[in-house]
């Protein structure tokens, strides 16, 4: 009997720790524009778009596979969005487009932060693979130097070690194959390689 609570009582906390850690930006449709204009969210985490003006307004994004267009009545709160993928997505409300702009930034996930050229770097590109036909490309470069494209995958992680010590960075964007779309870069990650 201790045994079976003491189970029950583990499962809880599991469940509210899985729960606890996706999280829910918001934006506000004011008047005409969005506020904050530029969103960081996190990996696998949501955005919504809160309607605060008077007017319609939408939440379209640039290309139709980042996310299906939020439509939002005045007062209401659409549902939420969640990021599955990193990189830069831009989008505008389609009724006001030259008003109404705004970015959701993704950055990607690196672990461990640093290291030596012994080490294998995990790259954290998306939750899920890209979907359909949409690709990360992924860029490094060392010390500043020029950017070179390390790899083009769909997975959701990506693994690498860098040859040689000095600061590496490393960028990711979304790309669709038919035709090259592409998102905007994510965030550049600085890693120390010893």
């Amino acid at each position: 009997m201790v045994r079976r609570a003491l189970l029950v009582a583990l499962m809880a906390v599991l469940l509210l720790t899985g729960s606890a850690s996706a999280a829910t930006a918001s934006v506000n449709m004011v008047n005409y524009g969005f506020n904050p204009k530029n969103q960081t969210v996190a990996l696998g985490n949501s955005v919504v778009w809160r309607n605060v003006s008077t007017r319609k307004h939408t939440a379209t994004p640039k290309y139709g596979w980042y996310w299906s267009q939020v439509t939002v009545r005045p007062g209401a709160t659409s549902s939420p969005i969640t990021l599955t993928q990193a990189g830069t997505f831009p989008y505008h409300c389609a009724i006001h487009p030259t008003k109404m702009k705004g970015k959701i930034t993704v950055p990607m996930g690196v672990s461990p932060s640093s290291g030596t050229t012994a080490t294998w770097f995990t790259l954290t590109l998306g939750t899920v693979q890209a979907p359909g036909v949409e690709v990360h490309d992924v860029y490094i470069r060392l010390n500043g130097g020029a950017w070179t494209l390390r790899a083009a995958t769909a997975a959701p992680t990506f693994t690498l070690f860098f040859t040689a010590p000095g600061t590496w960075e490393v960028h990711t964007r979304l790309r669709y194959q038919l035709g090259g779309a592409t998102s905007g870069w994510s965030p550049v990650v600085a890693i120390p390689v010893s």
